[in-house]
């Protein structure tokens, strides 16, 4: 099995010919390089474009490399994963196909879901309206009634503290 499964593109060394010639030799390759088999792949490319370079200018260029390839390839890696999401049971099901396009029974039961589901969506919010207005009609009555009785007990105080005043 190839070690990803998609091809390393973009290499990014700034010298096209070189890039080239990195991503084809990566992408032939059956394992993941480390960082002495890219360092290998810039000298034999140089050496093959009849380039030189000196030696720390090799040695970064190949930890630049190597870095962005194992950056593209686990970028590759976790894409795959989220649209895979790991089940491989679903190769062979065509999640862009809707199955009620082809069938007519199937299509005929989700229209006549729909509008029960309507249905039964506008009944419940009825009934929600309903018991919110009883609610409130209830907790109105007993607040008129607290307030009444509130108010008959300060006309009471009232008389009392005003009768021992006359009296």
């Amino acid at each position: 099995k190839q070690w990803y499964q998609r091809r390393v593109r973009g290499v990014s060394c700034g010298i096209t010919r070189l890039n080239e010639y990195i991503q084809d030799r990566l992408n032939a390759r059956q394992r993941f390089p480390d960082i002495e088999d890219i360092r290998k792949l810039v000298v034999r490319g140089l050496k093959e474009l009849k380039m030189k370079m000196k030696e720390p200018k090799i040695e970064a260029l190949a930890r630049q490399i190597f870095l962005d390839t194992g950056t593209q390839i686990q970028n590759h890696r976790q894409t795959e994963l989220r649209l895979d999401g790991g089940f491989h049971l679903m190769d062979t099901v065509d999640l862009m196909a809707d199955p009620a396009k082809t069938d007519s029974v199937l299509r005929k039961k989700l229209v006549k879901n729909k509008k029960d589901a309507g249905k039964k969506l506008k009944s419940l919010q009825e009934s929600f309206d309903e018991q919110q207005f009883k609610r409130e009609i209830l907790e109105n009555v007993i607040f008129d009634n607290e307030a009444s009785e509130e108010e008959g007990e300060k006309k009471g105080t009232d008389r009392k503290e005003g009768g021992s005043k006359d009296g």
